[in-house]
């Protein structure tokens, strides 16, 4: 499908999420309702596809009582799988370094109950700019500290976002507690790979890395095509 197409569609998909026209699927979560479309939601959501994918059911529409979910996070769910897009107070939320990692953590929650790993896509661009921040104000503390920067028993209270490391390995072993996140495993390696894999001179840095399975031995791996891209 050409861009133009695919732009034409997404538009559609947003005004029919907006009007809820031609709906044959109504979700209640909370004080909020939805008039939804199963032909949009079962090919992306094997959680939707398996409540009302059945196409030789004839007892249209279809209602669907979501009682512990938030509101707000499944009309972000929602206006994703619909437009391709990041709601603007979810965008907010991932664009703001204290809410960040809460809010991939939702984001990531969120796809693994409906199924819908393609809404763990929209959190590359959010982290990857935080992991950008981060290794800008790591460089420029090496160069006023010098190469030993890493080395610091104190380097965790020496970052000037002294919360960035705690929640990103709070934030790295729930990407890694289930193959479900695979997509985002990369995103979280990139970090490393952005700080010049520094951090395996930290001590502090080897322990936590250590607690989170999976995620050593993917550095490594990292690590070694980054040397061989290199010769």
């Amino acid at each position: 499908m050409d861009e133009r197409c695919q732009c034409l569609l997404l538009a559609r998909n947003e005004r029919l999420l907006l009007t809820g026209e031609m709906a044959d699927i109504h979700v209640f979560c909370g004080p909020r309702v939805w008039n939804l479309h199963r032909a949009i939601l079962c090919p992306v959501s094997t959680w939707f596809q398996k409540a009302v994918g059945n196409r030789w059911l004839s007892t249209y529409p279809r209602y669907i009582v979501l009682d512990n979910k938030s509101p707000v996070m499944m009309y972000n769910l929602f206006y994703y799988l619909y437009t391709d897009k990041t709601h603007p107070l979810l965008k907010e939320s991932l664009g703001n370094p204290k809410t960040i990692f809460e809010a991939c953590g939702n984001v990531l929650e969120t796809s693994k109950y409906f199924g819908a790993k393609d809404f763990q896509s929209l959190l590359a661009g959010p982290l990857d700019r935080v992991f950008e921040r981060q290794v800008s104000l790591l460089e420029r503390l090496r160069d006023a500290m010098g190469e030993d920067t890493w080395n610091s028993p104190d380097f965790d209270a020496i970052l000037p976002d002294a919360t960035f490391v705690a929640e990103f390995f709070r934030f790295a072993k729930l990407v890694y507690s289930d193959d479900f996140f695979k997509p985002t495993r990369k995103v979280v390696q990139s970090f490393f790979k952005k700080a010049g894999f520094q951090a395996f001179r930290n001590k502090r840095f080897q322990h936590k890395i250590s607690k989170v399975p999976g995620l050593a031995s993917d550095l490594l791996r990292v690590l070694v095509v980054e040397v061989m891209d290199m010769d």
